[in-house]
């Protein structure tokens, strides 16, 4: 996909290869894939997408006052705006900001807990046994702290648990720019995972650069 006439765009607090240019997201809607799921509470309206364009992450080659998109079109940040768009059908031309592949980094969204550290271990053990021995790759952190679960079997399955934690009402996502005691966070899901079109619970990515 070629975008003509952008413009290089420069995030405040982050170094990366970024640009700004119009697309019409409805109609290109087959090519544009959401990493995480969304929330039913959607709060967006059309002020805020005129105001607030959406980050594309894609592999990007650079030519004049135009780029070439290769690969697929991920959401970065936009997801509920994006869900607007195809519920009302807006079929219009918006700035969009397209961040190259390889200044992206994904790191797991920070979550603060509701209860006791010992409720949530427990509540994790009923299904997993948990290990503060290094048993396996996939862990969720609390305080500096690395509890291992050898008996995941796959990142979506880590974050199945996430999701069944948030479900409960035993987390609530914070943000990681936030520091609070009694945080968790989980294994990052690695950045060609969220490139390969996999759908994550929501609030499961802490993403750079972004606006906040």
């Amino acid at each position: 996909m070629i975008i003509n006439k952008i413009e290089s765009f420069v995030f405040k607090d982050y170094k990366a290869k970024a640009f700004v240019g119009k697309l019409n997201l409805f109609d290109n809607k087959s090519k544009i894939f959401p990493h995480e799921e969304t929330q039913n509470e959607n709060n967006i309206t059309y002020s805020i997408l005129k105001n607030h364009p959406i980050i594309l992450g894609t592999k990007i080659s650079a030519r004049n006052e135009s780029i070439e998109l290769e690969g697929n079109l991920i959401i970065l940040d936009g997801h509920h705006r994006f869900e607007y768009i195809l519920k009302n059908e807006v079929d219009e031309v918006f700035d969009v900001i397209f961040v190259d592949y390889e200044d992206i980094e994904v790191s797991s969204h920070k979550s603060i807990i509701n209860c006791s550290i010992e409720e949530l271990n427990n509540f994790v053990s009923i299904n997993y046994a948990v290990n503060k021995n290094k048993t396996s790759n996939f862990f969720y952190e609390i305080n500096g702290e690395k509890f291992y679960l050898n008996e995941i079997k796959s990142i979506s399955e880590l974050y199945n648990l996430k999701k069944a934690l948030q479900e409960r009402n035993l987390i609530t996502p914070l943000g990681n720019n936030i520091n609070k005691q009694n945080c968790i966070s989980f294994t990052p899901i690695p950045k060609k995972v969220i490139f390969s079109k996999s759908l994550f619970p929501y609030k499961s990515t802490w993403i750079t650069p972004r606006f906040n």
